[in-house]
């Protein structure tokens, strides 16, 4: 049976992660009400302060459209996570409200868990160190991302 694109290129990186050092640079994202998101550091391309109340960002020349994570009601400056998507038309970003903090991790560190309760937008929980975390799925929090704010 063939293998999706996709499915074999995340075979290739963790293949490649667990054949070399086991270790992967990640950022934890603070997301309002929720348990924090683990994000690779390479899907990362900016961190800065914007206005919380943005919806989109000009950056290289391209406006990416801001899914905002802030408690209701925030005001003042808030953290913008720029990430890479499956191409320049899919890129994102995510306002919260705290720097990301960034970790280095063994990848066997990341256990899954039994819980199956997840937002539309996340793809799993996991556990590090005992405390709860999500992976978000970012294609599909970015199809319905562009889909909100794409003009017909």
């Amino acid at each position: 049976m063939p293998t999706a694109p996709h499915a074999q290129d995340m075979s290739q990186t963790i293949s490649l992660l667990t054949t070399t050092t086991g270790l992967v640079d990640i950022y934890l994202v603070a997301i309002a009400g929720e348990p924090e998101w683990v994000i690779p550091q390479n899907l990362v391309l900016e961190i800065s302060q914007i206005d919380a109340q943005a919806t989109t960002i000009e950056w290289e020349g391209q406006a990416i459209p801001i899914q905002s994570f802030l408690p209701d009601g925030y005001q003042g400056l808030g953290t913008l996570v720029v990430l890479e998507g499956q191409d320049d038309q899919h890129r994102i970003g995510v306002l919260t409200q705290a720097t990301p903090k960034s970790m280095r991790i063994r990848i066997s560190s990341l256990h899954d868990t039994n819980d199956a309760m997840v937002l539309p937008y996340a793809y799993q929980k996991v556990l590090l160190d005992q405390n709860l975390y999500q992976v978000p799925d970012i294609d599909r929090l970015t199809a319905q991302l562009v889909a909100t704010k794409t003009p017909n």
